[in-house]
């Protein structure tokens, strides 16, 4: 071999290399390209992640934080009834303090948890076993409705009192003969008010949350339902006596009327 073909032969070797050389640097970076892609890709849906888990726990705070606000208000509101029992009160009271624990060991679950899984779960438990208005806010409406009536009764029984008085000693005629008719109509209405809600108050007293079950929560529901129709019953009852009284007023001589409005007749049926 000359000279000449030695040369060319080096020339075209140290060709071949250089090419070789610069396909595996550019291999290198396009793998590097792609590793950097990936690792970005990587990176960016972890962080969605970590917001995703962020927005939910918080989400999640939130609704829990609103639930024990509520159900300490309601704690305090069933502590202010009076003709509910003391046993009854407890056992309510009870229940809303154990939602209330609860709630607040589910905060605390939710806010040391790493998985979204868990936290999507523990919202969809929020709403299914600590829904605070599926029971306990009707539970206590129909309380306090109950309540209410039987206050309102124990009032209007005063009044009708004091104006069988004032119609007893009042001077026999027609109006005032009609007048002691109608007032004895009205006694049973207000003793039948009073059943209503003592039946009312008592069916819903005892009566515990669902968390999640149907059958409880049926039954629940046909309770409530129950204790409206009897809470609506007694309000009936006692607007038929409302009436009844102001049509006996009417009917008093002038002297038993003045006599009867010291009984604060219209403050009484108008709380």
């Amino acid at each position: 071999m000359n000279n000449k073909k030695i040369t060319i032969f080096i020339a075209l070797a140290l060709l071949l290399v250089s090419t070789t050389e610069v396909k595996l640097a550019q291999a290198q970076t396009n793998s590097n390209e792609g590793q950097t892609k990936a690792e970005i890709k990587a990176n960016a849906q972890s962080k969605a992640a970590a917001d995703r888990m962020t927005k939910a726990q918080a989400q999640a705070n939130k609704m829990i934080d609103e639930r024990i606000a509520n159900l300490s208000k309601l704690s305090a509101r069933v502590s202010e009834i009076k003709n509910v029992s003391d046993k009854e009160k407890a056992y309510i009271i009870s229940n809303i303090q154990t939602l209330i624990t609860n709630l607040s060991n589910l905060k605390a679950e939710i806010d040391s948890s790493t998985s979204s899984t868990t936290i999507k779960t523990d919202l969809e438990g929020i709403t299914k076993n600590y829904r605070v208005y599926a029971l306990v806010m009707p539970q206590l409406n129909i309380l306090a409705a109950g309540d209410r009536i039987i206050t309102i009764s124990d009032m209007m029984t005063t009044v009708l009192t004091k104006l069988e008085t004032r119609l007893t000693n009042a001077s026999s005629t027609a109006s005032v003969t009609t007048a002691i008719d109608t007032l004895n109509s009205l006694l049973p209405k207000i003793a039948d008010a009073k059943v209503q809600a003592n039946n009312a108050v008592k069916a819903v007293a005892v009566l515990v949350p669902d968390n999640g079950d149907k059958a409880v929560m049926a039954s629940n529901t046909a309770t409530l339902k129950a204790a409206r129709a009897q809470i609506k019953a007694g309000e009936k009852d006692l607007q038929d006596v409302r009436k009844g009284i102001t049509t006996i007023f009417r009917s008093l001589p002038k002297a038993a009327k003045a006599d009867v409005k010291s009984a604060s007749t219209t403050q009484t049926i108008g709380q």
